[in-house]
C-alpha cells in the first residue's frame, strides 16, 4: 500500500505491506514475456503493488507495445485516479472479483473504513472506459457468479451492509457482460464463447430468475436450472426433471415439456422448438402407430424428417419440417379404452398459449 495499514496492523504507521517479488526480478520476467510475444496478467491488490506492475508494463511497452494484446491486472482492490490514466495508456484489461462481499469486516480492520468502502471500484473502472472482466477468484471465495453480480450492483456485503454506494454499477447489462463476453475477450476466446450467437459454442445456462428484472435482494439465491456446454446438456436442476432434451441433428435442438391432459382422452407433450424444425411426440400408440403418426403429420402439412422410438417403444419422437406460421405443434394419438388410432388429433399452439402453459408447468 502507498499508505500504512490501519490500526494495530499498521504498526504505528510503519507497515505498508510486503513486496512479494522484488521489482528487478519481476521486471525481468515481464520483459521476457513481452520479448516472447506472450501476454502478462499480474495479481495486484494494493495501489503500491499496482505501481510496481505498471512500472514493469511501461518498461516492456517501451520496447514492444502491449496495447491491444490483452495484458491485464487481476484484483485491483485499491487504486488511485492517476493509475487509471497509466493503465488506459497501456490498453490494459481489468479483472475484478467480489472479495469485499464476503470479507468486508476483515478488510475494514486492515485498511480502515474509508479505504475499505472503495475496494474494487468497478463503477470507476467502467466509467473510465476499461474493458472490465468479472470473476469470483474461486477457490479463494465461492464460485457463485451471482454473488459477484449482486455485490457490484448493490455494494452490499454478507455481514456488514453497504460499502461505497458510490461505486454501485446501475446497469445490469454491463454487469452481465462483465461475467460473460468480457471474460471471453480477456482470454481471447470471444469468437467462440461469451455470448449466444451463430457459430459459437452454445455455452449457456437457463436461470431461475431474469437477472435484468428480478428484485436485487433475490439475486444471491438465483440458480442455474439447465446448463449447456458446446450445445450439450451437462446439468439439470431436480425441479426440471419433467423436461427432456433431444438433439435434432440439425441447426437447432428441441426441448419438450409434458403438461398433462390438454384434451379429453389425450395426454399431449408440448414441444419447444424453432419455427421450421419442430419436434413431435405421440403417446401410447397401437401396433400401426408409426404409419398413423406419419399420416397425422401429413394431414397437418408437415414433413417427418426423422423418427425414432423412446421409452421402450411406447412413444415416438420425430423431427419434422413445418410452415413458418406454426409456432409450436403437438401431435398425439387418443388414449381411449381401445387406443383407436382413428381418433388421432393435431393441435397447433400459439406463442401466447405456450408462454402460459410453460409458465404454469415450471
Amino acid at each position: 500500500m502507498s499508505e500504512p495499514f490501519a490500526g494495530e496492523y499498521g504498526k504505528g504507521g510503519t507497515f505498508y505491506g510486503l513486496t512479494v517479488v522484488p521489482p528487478a526480478a519481476y521486471n525481468a520476467v515481464v520483459k521476457t514475456i513481452n520479448d516472447l510475444g506472450w501476454r502478462a496478467t499480474t495479481h495486484a491488490v494494493g495501489d503500491a503493488a499496482i505501481d510496481q506492475v505498471l512500472d514493469a508494463y511501461e518498461a516492456a511497452d517501451a520496447e514492444h507495445p502491449i496495447a491491444g494484446k490483452r495484458w491485464a491486472i487481476e484484483h485491483l482492490f485499491v487504486s488511485r485516479p492517476a493509475q487509471l490514466k497509466r493503465m488506459k495508456k497501456l490498453g490494459l484489461i481489468l479483472s475484478v472479483q467480489d472479495h469485499l462481499y464476503l470479507a468486508a469486516p476483515a478488510l475494514k480492520n486492515y485498511l480502515g473504513a474509508a479505504r475499505a468502502s472503495q475496494i474494487t471500484p468497478v463503477k470507476s473502472y467502467l466509467d473510465a472506459g476499461f474493458l472490465v472482466a468479472g470473476g469470483t477468484d474461486s477457490p479463494v471465495v465461492p464460485f457463485n457468479p451471482f454473488f459477484a453480480y449482486y455485490h457490484f450492483l448493490t455494494r452490499d456485503t454478507i455481514t456488514d451492509g453497504i460499502y461505497g454506494a458510490n461505486e454501485a454499477v446501475m446497469s445490469r447489462e454491463d454487469l452481465l457482460r462483465m461475467i460473460t463476453v468480457n471474460y471471453a475477450k480477456l482470454t481471447g476466446e470471444a469468437d467462440i464463447k461469451g455470448s449466444i450467437e451463430p457459430g459459437k459454442l452454445a455455452d449457456f445456462a437457463v436461470l431461475s430468475e431474469d437477472l435484468f428484472t428480478v428484485e436485487a435482494a433475490k439475486i444471491p439465491t438465483v440458480r442455474a436450472l439447465l446448463t449447456y456446454v458446446g450445445g450439450r446438456e451437462v446439468y439439470r436442476d431436480q425441479r426440471l426433471r419433467s423436461l427432456a432434451y433431444y438433439p435434432s441433428g440439425s441447426r437447432r435442438s428441441i426441448v419438450r415439456a409434458r403438461v398433462g391432459s390438454l384434451e379429453t382422452h389425450m395426454a399431449t407433450y408440448i414441444i419447444l422448438a424453432n419455427f421450421t424444425e419442430q419436434g413431435i411426440r405421440n403417446v401410447k400408440d397401437t401396433t400401426n402407430r408409426a404409419d398413423a403418426f406419419k399420416d397425422m403429420a401429413r394431414k397437418a402439412g408437415v414433413t417427418v424428417k426423422e423418427q425414432y422410438w423412446t421409452l421402450g417403444a411406447h412413444d415416438i419422437v420425430a423431427i419434422v419440417e413445418a410452415p413458418d406460421d406454426i409456432a409450436v405443434t403437438a401431435l398425439g394419438l387418443s388414449t381411449g379404452a381401445l387406443g383407436n388410432v382413428r381418433t388421432q388429433t393435431l393441435r397447433a399452439f400459439s406463442k401466447a398459449e405456450m408462454t402460459t402453459i410453460v409458465g404454469k408447468m415450471v
